[in-house]
């Protein structure tokens, strides 16, 4: 026990600043299509290990408190046409130009 006061912290609908309102943290548009677990990630540099550089650790807060791997491919403009060259990335950002279509 540590010595101090009692604070209770109430439940807010409203923020206290005049801020906008967090709807989303970090939200993918992209239907689930640029996310990989272990074995799609391991699959993925397995068979185009030059995809190795497109692939960055993805946490999330179900990712934390579960200790769930999970991975997304991270392309830059600069890189979008190395990116395009590997088949299943190619594939995938396909789906994702259906999907936010």
């Amino acid at each position: 026990m540590a010595e101090g006061k009692n604070i209770i912290i109430e439940k807010r609908a409203k923020p206290l600043a005049e801020i906008q309102p967090m709807d989303y943290g970090t939200k993918t548009v992209d239907g689930g299509n640029l996310t990989l677990n272990e074995n799609e990630k391991e699959d993925l540099i397995r068979n185009y290990p030059s995809a190795r550089k497109f692939i960055k650790e993805f946490i999330g807060s179900d990712e934390f408190l579960n200790s769930i791997k999970r991975y997304c491919l991270w392309i830059d403009r600069d890189s979008l046409y190395e990116a395009i060259s590997i088949p299943v990335v190619n594939e995938r950002i396909e789906k994702v130009k259906r999907f936010r279509k």
